[in-house]
Formats: C-alpha cells, structure tokens, sequence
C-alpha cells in the first residue's frame, strides 16, 4: 500500500492500492500506516501549499531509520520499514 498526497491519480495510473497522507499528528500518521500496513510513501513538499504543521510533521515522521529514501527529486519516494516502525504497535 502507497501513502501519497493524491492517492486516487495513483490508483487510476499504476492501479496499486494507495491511501491518503492524514493531515494530523506524527503519532497518528505512523498509528495509520501501521494499521494500513503502508510499504512506500510518496511525499512533496510544497512550502507555499502545504500546512505548516502537516510539513512540519511530516519531515520529522520521515527523518528515521524506519524510513529509507529511494528517490530524492521534487516528489520524494521513501520505503518504509514496516516491521519496525509498527514493533511497538504489536501486541
């Protein structure tokens, strides 16, 4: 599963299963893509158009060793590690 701003154009283009970035805290981002099981996310960062605070969380979510950066242009790619970003989610 993707984690993408526009999840519905990747669903159409690549015809993978996406889910939308919430726009909420760091803690319920990774609550999210642990309970989706999210694999990649794809991440632009858009000073102008974004939230201060949805930016803000984002970057600190994605600085990690959970979190490996595979593409680094204007949309950044980064594949997440899973299974521990979500070890203490497990019960």
């Amino acid at each position: 599963v993707i984690m993408t701003p526009w999840p519905r154009d990747l669903n159409f283009y690549t015809d993978r299963k996406t889910l939308k970035i919430p726009f909420d805290s760091t803690e319920r981002i990774k609550d999210v893509m642990c309970y989706y099981e999210i694999t990649t996310i794809e991440y632009f960062k858009n000073p102008i158009a974004d939230d201060p605070i949805y930016g803000k969380n984002m970057t600190k979510l994605l600085v990690n060793e959970n979190f490996r950066l595979m593409y680094d242009g204007v949309t950044k790619i980064y594949a997440v590690d899973h299974v521990r970003l979500c070890a203490d989610n497990i019960q």
